[in-house]
């Protein structure tokens, strides 16, 4: 099931976001900057203030009564960004990524929004090769993420028009 995240959610979310960010970026980015960066307290703090973030929003995806992942997506204008899609390490491989993806897309729909975009980390091609596999296509726009010393490349994907 996905829903919206509620308060009681964000220690959980702040634990899959830390402990998916080191599964998936420990290859690609220096472990003593991602230790620097994935402090509980601060992302914790951020995702406490998103929830009062104008044109913000979570969502978590329940399994089996525990939060198996979440999507933070930005509505901007016509464009719908997936500014963050974690899942946590014991449910990988279950489809629950997927299923976020199909969740923005068709909130995409309800906004009549026709285009997601998302950064993914360049060097990180487990996950270009998860968003390729689901429509998504990279734009060749390069962009440096300053603080792990690593490009992001972005992503888009072109919904159909269902009128």
């Amino acid at each position: 099931m996905i829903r919206d995240l509620a308060i009681s959610d964000i220690e959980n979310i702040t634990i899959i976001y830390i402990e998916s960010s080191i599964s998936a970026y420990s290859s690609v980015i220096d472990k003593k900057l991602l230790e620097k960066h994935l402090q509980f307290e601060s992302i914790f703090k951020y995702f406490t203030n998103n929830l009062t973030m104008k044109g913000e929003k979570i969502f978590v995806y329940e399994q089996d009564g525990n939060i198996a992942g979440f999507m933070e997506l930005l509505k901007n204008g016509k464009l719908l960004e997936i500014k963050k899609i974690y899942v946590s390490s014991k449910y990988y491989r279950h489809g629950i990524g997927s299923n976020l993806i199909e969740y923005a897309q068709k909130i995409s729909y309800l906004e009549n929004i026709q285009l997601i975009s998302l950064w993914v980390l360049e060097k990180n091609m487990i996950g270009r090769r998860f968003y390729e596999k689901r429509g998504f296509f990279t734009t060749g726009i390069v962009k440096n993420l300053e603080r792990y010393n690593s490009n992001q490349v972005e992503y888009r994907k072109l919904l159909k028009d269902r009128s």
